[in-house]
Order: structure tokens, then sequence, then C-alpha cells
């Protein structure tokens, strides 16, 4: 439970901090709105990126408090044990990305005022996107372990991309209904997210491949190694999020702009995230198993 609910909380995190990362420059310049408008939109994409920061902290938190749990010998004190864990290379990793994630959150803060903090935001959100596979099972891999830390990275900028860039999108239009006087800005937003999520989830597919391929001795495996049976689980998650999204793009977006398109595209949306979680949980519980063995 503990794993489970650790891991969720920091990919929670990475996906809330990328997300407004990637929609601030790649959807939002899409978008045809100027003046205070797309100013507007920027400032709610870095307060959602400044909640997505305080999430990732508290994630990082706690994969070093259970780290330590499994690390530590129980009749050692724990300040002790907790220095002897900051020593190692997973350590020093868990401090920089630490550090990294109150840096995060101080920027993107800036950037709700100042565009300066987006260009700062930017690379160490993308930074942080590597500490899963520099902590997990790519960083331990005994044949090419920068390709396999690239591959994971890159899934993890895919991810949040695609599902990050979603939650973003919710966000934007829930927050700009205010100034809006009834209108949605859905029409807007979700076909200039459409192109960016389709090549997020070509990414994701790709390095997902690649990672079953490096990891699973056999296709039987999806079914008889505990570490298949997640991996298979993330997949039919996974299978139905793209589903979901499939109709979205097909079907509820060319209803956008009369009320009831907005009103269903928006339950669609959300019901995609939702289901989303489950993938969250199921990578979770990947990296905390290994991929040998039953």
């Amino acid at each position: 439970m503990l794993s489970g609910l650790t891991g969720w909380v920091l990919f929670a995190g990475l996906l809330l901090t990328t997300g407004p990362v990637f929609t601030r420059w790649l959807i939002l310049p899409r978008v045809s709105t100027r003046g205070e408008v797309g100013d507007r939109l920027r400032t709610d994409a870095a307060t959602l990126g400044t909640a997505g920061a305080a999430v990732l902290i508290l994630g990082l938190a706690l994969f070093f408090v259970r780290q330590l749990i499994e690390f530590r010998d129980p009749f050692s004190p724990w300040g002790e044990e907790a220095s002897l864990l900051l020593s190692t290379p997973w350590g020093r990793t868990s401090t920089r990305a630490s550090l990294a994630s109150l840096l995060l959150l101080g920027s993107f803060g800036v950037a709700r005022r100042h565009p300066l903090g987006w260009w700062v935001a930017t690379p160490v959100a993308l930074g942080i996107g590597a500490f899963p596979a520099l902590t997990g099972h790519a960083a331990a891999a005994d044949r090419f372990p920068a390709l396999f830390i690239l591959a994971d990275t890159a899934h993890v900028w895919g991810a949040g991309a695609w599902i990050g860039g979603l939650a973003t999108v919710l966000w934007l239009e829930r927050s700009s209904r205010p100034h809006a006087r009834g209108s949605s800005l859905l029409p807007t937003l979700v076909p200039a997210f459409s192109p960016v999520a389709i090549a997020a989830v070509g990414t994701v597919i790709v390095t997902g491949a690649f990672a079953s391929w490096a990891h699973l001795p056999s296709v039987g495996a999806l079914f008889t190694m505990t570490w298949g049976r997640l991996l298979l689980a993330k997949i039919v998650a996974a299978a139905v999020v793209l589903a979901l999204g499939a109709r979205n793009f097909r079907i509820l977006t060319p209803r956008l702009g009369i009320d009831e398109g907005n009103d269903a595209m928006r339950r669609s949306a959300l019901v995609e995230l939702a289901v989303a979680q489950l993938i969250l949980v199921a990578t979770a519980l990947l990296v905390r198993t290994s991929p040998i063995g039953g």
C-alpha cells in the first residue's frame, strides 16, 4: 500500500509539472488568444505547475522515507541511518532531485508573474523527469544503461505531455470560466492539444515497448511473472485511456463550440484523466517490482 501511494504521489507530481511546461511551449502558442487572455492562460498554467511542484516535493519526501524504512538497521538511530543513506549514489540522486523540486516550486511561482520563471522551470522539470530512471531498473541495466535511462526519461516526458497536458487543458478551461462570460475555451484548447497528445502517445508507446522488450523474457511472462502482470495491467489501462482519447478526437471534437458538445468533451476528458490514475498506480508498482523472477 505504501509503495503504491508513494509512487502515485511521485508520478502525479512529475506529470503535473511537465504537463504545464509542455502546455506553455507546445499548446498555448497554437491557441488563438492574445493579450490579457494569453497572459492569464500562462499564469493559470504556472499555478498548476506550482501545485504540481508541491505534490512532487511531497512525493520525493515519501520516497525517501520509504527507502529509509527499507534500508535502515532497526538497531541503529534514525539520524545515523538517514545520513548513511544520503551518502549512497541513490541518496545523492534523491538529494539533487529534492533541491531541484524546491527550485521548480520557486520558478513556477515566478512564472505566475514574469515570463523568466518559465525559462528556469522548463529545464528543471524536464531534468527531474529522469529521476525514476536514475533510481530504478534503467540505471541498474547491465548493458547500455544510458540508453535505458534516456528511454525511461522520454517515457515520463511523453506521459507528461499526454496525461499532464490533458490535466492542464482541463484546468485552464475551468479557470477561464469566470472570465469567459459563459463560453468555453475547449473549442480553442482541444484542437491545439490534439497533435501534441498524438506525438506524446507515440513516444509513450515506443519507449514502453522498448522497456517491455528489454525486461520481458517472453510474451508468456505477461501472465506468469509479477512484473509482467503489472505491465499487462498498465497496458490495459493505457488502452482504455487511448480509446477514450480516440473517441474524444473523432466524435466529440467536431461537436465543440456548442454547449452540449463542450459538456460531453469535458465529462469524457475527466473520465480519461481518472482512468489514467490506474496507469500511475501500475507504474508505481512496476518500479518497485523486479523484472527478474516470479
